[in-house]
């Protein structure tokens, strides 16, 4: 069509301007105009291996222990005690490295993979690889920096200047952090969630409630498990759909009590609902100063559990409705993606499947957090490790000037280990702990309820089944929003 010819044309030109800019003589480079030449400089000047040298990738060596020693000597890279010393700093700083990118129209590397179909996770992979541990992207007018190494994600992600959140709605929950901008804000609200947690949540009554959910499964699971099944038939679809509500059932529950326990009709409608808001998280990363909008299923979601902690005598504490609506669209929404990996990895892994089954069989639930940490380390489940955040000033952190309103990706360290091809190490898993989660001011409240509820789901699975072998090869994944979900169940 004319439509396609033209666009062909463009980006031809655009490819042809790009090869250009990245590997024209410099006699040649000093005739191009300025305009084109606003390519973000690349990692140069230490040879091929400045990356790795840099950071340590991710390994858990020399830049993870580094990190840490940062963290508990309360230094920071990149800071200085003057503010001469900052101006210096500032001066000499490098803009964040990236594919050359269009003004208004963005990244031509990225467009073009839009274009081609290129999977989100496989481009990632290749800037990561290209221009180092920390890179920026431009979609449009926003620009993404996505942090590959966790050296870096702890010098980044601790700073308050890169603390913020991308705000587009009206807060529909009071005190909803997901949707608090400042991280000074955030302070004060976060540490009465964390006693509100530490106070209500108690392990024992978080795996209670999973072990009142999980009867639900049985019956769908036992069908695909029965002896009677020959062999051309065994084997099934990931249930998705039962073992989300299962995991709802489970939250709910150890939200609620027996006294607001939601009914079916309640559950659906709620989950539903929140599937709504996740979505529209997804489509609204820019996040401009907060809107007076409310977000898209919100107003459900909120007569749903209004009503049910009433029932539960809970409407008066403040903080369970936030509480309660984070532990859903960022637990209840992403479990069954995590557990589906954890099976398939398993069903893969036999000598992995035998530790996780023994470790269940003990009841030892830090052997089966052992096994699913190295897991979701070596998977990459998501492109990015959490929400993204809002960079709230300009701040140079380890010779990068940040820029001021670009959002902050953490990403996932199995894209960085494919951009690296490197295999991870078991050590590389128990570190994963460390940040799966987040670090720094705005790191999730969500992991002590993600360390009960998910050994508690595959320590029931595992002492009731085991998982049929796939055999080698890898499961292949399909980017749904921000995650990756198995795209062969």
């Amino acid at each position: 069509s004319p439509l396609g010819v033209i666009c062909f044309i463009v980006f031809a030109g655009l490819v042809a301007v790009e090869l250009l800019a990245t590997s024209a003589p410099a006699w040649l480079l000093r005739h191009i105009p300025p305009c084109l030449r606003t390519r973000a400089p690349t990692v140069s000047g230490s040879g091929p291996d400045f990356a790795s040298l840099m950071c340590n990738d991710y390994s858990g060596g020399q830049g993870h222990g580094l990190a840490r020693f940062l963290r508990a000597t309360g230094r920071r890279c990149g800071s200085v005690d003057t503010e001469a010393g900052q101006e210096q700093q500032a001066s000499d700083a490098k803009d964040v490295p990236g594919p050359w990118a269009l003004p208004f129209l963005g990244s031509v590397a990225f467009l073009w993979g839009l274009l081609t179909g290129t999977p989100l996770q496989e481009m990632l992979a290749r800037f990561r690889a290209e221009h180092g541990p920390v890179f920026m992207l431009q979609t449009g007018p926003v620009r993404q920096v996505w942090v590959g190494d966790t050296q870096a994600l702890h010098h980044i992600y601790e700073r308050p200047e890169c603390s913020g959140r991308p705000v587009s709605f009206k807060d529909p929950f009071g005190d909803f952090l997901f949707l608090t901008r400042e991280p000074t804000q955030a302070e004060p609200i976060k540490k009465r969630q964390r006693q509100w947690l530490e106070d209500n949540m108690k392990p024992d009554s978080l795996r209670a409630a999973v072990e009142d959910a999980m009867p639900q499964l049985w019956p769908v699971l036992d069908a695909v498990a029965d002896p009677a099944r020959t062999p051309s038939v065994l084997g099934a679809p990931w249930p998705d759909s039962e073992v989300r509500s299962a995991l709802y059932a489970a939250v709910t529950r150890a939200f609620l009590g027996d006294q607001g326990l939601m009914s079916n009709e309640e559950l659906e409608e709620f989950m539903e609902a929140t599937r709504e808001y996740s979505e529209m998280r997804v489509k609204s990363k820019g996040g401009g100063g907060g809107g007076e909008q409310l977000p898209p299923g919100s107003a459900r979601i909120r007569k749903v559990l209004e009503a049910a902690l009433g029932r539960a005598g809970r409407s008066h504490e403040q903080e369970a409705l936030p509480l309660m609506v984070a532990a859903s669209i960022g637990g209840s929404e992403i479990f069954p993606n995590l557990l589906h990996w954890i099976i398939l990895t398993l069903a893969q892994d036999q000598s992995m499947q035998d530790q996780a089954a023994r470790a269940a069989a003990a009841g030892d639930k830090q052997g089966l957090m052992h096994v699913m940490y190295c897991v979701l380390r070596r998977t990459a489940y998501s492109v990015a490790l959490g929400p993204p955040r809002k960079i709230l000033r300009d701040v140079v952190v380890d010779g990068l000037r940040l820029p001021e309103g670009a959002l902050l990706f953490a990403l996932h360290p199995a894209v960085v280990d494919e951009a690296l091809g490197r295999v991870p190490s078991e050590k590389d898993g128990v570190d994963f702990s460390d940040y799966a989660f987040g670090v720094g001011p705005r790191a999730c409240l969500g992991q002590s309820l993600a360390e009960a509820v998910l050994p508690a789901v595959l320590g029931s699975l595992l002492r009731r089944y085991r998982v049929a072998g796939l055999g080698p090869g890898k499961v292949q994944g399909v980017v749904k929003g921000q995650l990756i979900r198995p795209d062969n169940p």
